[in-house]
């Protein structure tokens, strides 16, 4: 069931991660739910995502389904990253350029 949800965020990181998601083809509310929804996977399961271990092995076959799913993700944002950093180092050095170092 989806919600409503009112976060306060600066107003400059808001508008650079809108266009992120809008270069993308998602939407913000997308984005950080996807975002969320992996955190909290990896916070319940640290070492669930190497298969080789025990923890692995007592998991429920749909939560192995869920973490093989997050192991293929490289990120909510598409591929358009030629020097592989993390979206939220290029969203930081976004907001660098815009509006420099304070």
């Amino acid at each position: 069931m989806k919600t409503k949800l009112t976060l306060s965020i600066e107003k400059d990181v808001i508008e650079e991660a809108k266009v992120l998601a809008k270069e993308n083809g998602t939407t913000l509310s997308a984005m950080l739910e996807q975002y969320l929804k992996d955190y909290i996977l990896e916070r319940q399961y640290p070492d669930a995502l190497r298969e080789d271990t025990v923890e692995y092995q007592k998991l429920s076959p749909e939560i192995k389904e869920r973490l093989r799913n997050l192991k293929k993700l490289e990120g909510i944002l598409k591929t358009n990253n030629p020097d592989n950093r993390p979206d939220k180092v290029r969203l930081q050095e976004s907001l660098l350029k815009k509006y420099g170092r304070d």
